[in-house]
């Protein structure tokens, strides 16, 4: 991986990287917290970190 920040927090992770489903956590509150999204469908969370102000296809959907 040559990423170097945590997929959930965005911290540096240094030499704690963690690696689950393809994905780099810095510790395992960030990776349980993934997991727990992933499992209940909630990952759409994600798309709002790249765009703050965006509703995610989902939510938009559901709210049509």
């Amino acid at each position: 991986m040559d990423n170097t920040s945590c997929f959930h927090c965005g911290d540096d992770f240094g030499k704690n990287q963690i690696v689950f489903q393809e994905k780099s956590f810095c510790c395992n509150g960030c990776r349980t917290i993934f997991e727990i999204f992933s499992v209940n469908e909630l990952t759409c969370y994600y798309d709002l970190q790249n765009s703050p102000r965006a509703i995610p296809k989902k939510v938009e959907a559901f709210n049509a």
